[in-house]
C-alpha cells in the first residue's frame, strides 16, 4: 500500500499524527510505504516522522516538490496569492513524475485526515479505468459548468485520492493538468481540485469512493436536507449512504465549516471527532505539543458566534446564495479577467 502526503514544516504534526492513525488501524497490512512531498519540513520533524514509522516497523520518504509555476509558465492564483507554500497543494497533480515509477497505484491522503479503520477495500477498490477516485464534494452544478464538465458528472474532493499512476503516466495526465492551467491563466476555483476536475471529468476518467472514506466538516454539522439546501449539492449518494458515513468514518476529514470556525487542533474547536484527533496526537511524538491559537480576527470570533445563534432555516438560504450562486459567477469573472489579461500579454510578445 503507497500512502502520499504533501506537507511543509507547520503541517508535518498534522501529518505525523494522521500517519499514526493509518498505521494504527492498518496493523494487517504487510506492506505500507508512506511518501511525503517535502515542502521544507524540519530535521526536527522528519526524525518524528521516521521515529513513528519505526514504530510500526513501516517506510517513510521524502520527496522534493516541484516548481509548479516554472513548470506551468503561468502565474498561479491560490486563495488569490502564489506562494511557494500555498503552490504545494499543486503537488498532488505531478504525483507521477514525483514519485517512483514502481508506484502504479497510491492513495493520496491530506495532512489534516485521522484514519479511523481499515484501508484495505479502499486500497483494493476495482477502478474500472477511472484514472482517480474520491469522495464526491456535493457541490453544485455551478461549480461544475465553470470548469466545463456536465452537470451531472463527479465532482471529487482532492483530499483522498485513489490514483492510477501508471495510467497518468501512459496517457500524459500532467501535460493534460498543465494544458487546463493554461486555459484557465491559473486562476481555477479550488485550485488543484480544478484542475484534476476539470481534466479528468472532461475525459469521463474520474471515479466515485463511498464517502466514508472522506468525511468532510460540513457532513458533520448538517443533516442530508441541510446540506441540500446550502450548497444545491448534485447528490450521488443517497441519505442512508451520508448518515452511514458520518456515523461509521473510514476517513474523518477536518476541513474548515463556517460553523465551526476552528479546527481539531484548536482549542475549544466543536468539531464532534476532535476526540479522536486528540487521541492519536496522545500516542504520537507530538503528543506534548500545545493547541494551536486561534488567530482568527475579533469579527470572525464573533461572527461563528452568530451563525450558532441564528435558526438554520434563516442562516443555510443566505450562505446558499453566496456559496452556491455569487461566489461561482464571482470565480468565473476572475478567471475571464486573467484569460483577457494573458491574451493581451501573448499579443504584446
Amino acid at each position: 500500500m503507497n500512502v502520499v502526503y504533501s506537507c511543509s514544516d507547520l503541517y508535518s504534526e498534522l501529518a505525523g499524527i494522521s500517519i499514526v492513525s493509518l498505521f494504527e488501524n492498518n496493523k494487517e497490512e504487510d506492506l505500507i510505504d508512506v511518501y511525503i512531498i517535502d515542502c521544507d519540513v524540519s530535521d526536527k520533524n522528519k526524525e518524528r516522522l521516521f521515529e513513528v514509522a519505526n514504530r510500526y516497523g513501516r517506510r517513510i520518504f521524502f520527496k522534493p516538490g516541484k516548481d509548479v509555476e516554472r513548470i506551468t509558465g503561468t502565474k498561479i492564483s491560490v486563495n488569490g496569492h502564489s506562494t511557494v507554500k500555498s503552490l504545494s497543494t499543486y503537488f498532488r497533480l505531478f504525483l507521477g513524475t514525483i514519485l517512483p515509477e514502481s508506484v502504479g497505484r497510491a492513495i493520496y491522503l491530506d495532512c489534516d485526515t485521522i484514519v479511523a479503520d481499515s484501508l484495505h477495500d479502499l486500497w483494493s477498490t476495482d477502478m474500472r479505468g477511472a484514472f482517480a477516485m474520491g469522495a464526491d464534494d456535493c457541490r453544485g452544478k455551478a461549480y461544475r459548468q465553470e470548469i466545463g464538465i456536465p452537470d451531472d458528472s463527479i465532482y471529487v474532493n482532492n483530499g483522498v485520492l485513489l490514483i492510477d499512476l501508471e495510467a497518468w503516466r501512459e496517457n500524459d495526465i500532467e501535460q493534460k493538468y498543465i494544458d487546463f492551467i493554461h486555459e484557465k491563466a491559473g486562476v481555477v476555483t479550488y485550485d488543484d481540485e480544478g484542475v484534476l476536475n476539470g481534466t479528468l471529468g472532461r475525459m469521463g476518467k474520474t471515479g466515485l469512493l463511498p464517502l466514508k472514506y472522506n468525511v468532510q466538516a460540513v457532513f458533520c454539522a448538517l443533516s442530508y436536507d441541510e446540506i441540500e439546501k446550502y450548497r444545491k449539492a448534485v447528490w450521488p449518494y443517497t441519505r442512508e449512504e451520508v448518515e452511514a458515513a458520518v456515523q461509521a468514518p473510514v476517513v474523518i476529514h477536518f476541513t474548515s465549516f463556517f460553523m465551526y470556525g476552528t479546527r481539531a487542533w484548536n482549542e475549544k474547536d466543536a468539531h464532534p471527532q476532535k476526540e479522536r484527533f486528540l487521541y492519536y496526537k496522545s500516542v504520537s511524538p507530538w503528543r506534548d505539543e500545545p493547541y494551536w491559537p486561534d488567530n482568527r480576527t475579533g469579527l470572525k470570533k464573533l461572527s461563528t458566534k452568530v451563525y450558532n445563534i441564528i435558526p438554520k432555516q434563516v442562516l443555510l438560504p443566505c450562505f446558499s446564495l453566496l456559496h452556491a450562486n455569487l461566489y461561482p459567477r464571482y470565480r468565473i469573472a476572475l478567471t475571464r479577467k486573467a484569460q483577457k489579461a494573458a491574451g493581451q500579454e501573448e499579443t504584446a510578445r
